[in-house]
């Protein structure tokens, strides 16, 4: 178990949170979930959308067709 994931469902669609310190990172299988909780976040927090993943605790993130490849 990882205390600093986050999982939410809702009908076929989830959203992962991760995060460690000060660095998060949000996906999901849906982007207007994800959109509708960047903004319930920003609600709470302060923070900054920095877009696409290219990095993550120093572990490159690449794309792919079936997901991200790390």
């Amino acid at each position: 178990m990882d205390t600093s994931l986050f999982i939410f469902s809702i009908g076929v669609d989830i959203c992962y949170l991760l995060f460690y310190v000060d660095d998060i990172l949000l996906s999901g299988s849906n982007s207007l979930l994800l959109q509708h909780l960047i903004q319930l976040l920003s609600l709470e927090f302060k923070f900054r959308d920095l877009g696409t993943v290219h990095y993550f605790l120093g572990i490159e993130v690449t794309p792919t067709s079936m997901g991200l490849m790390l």
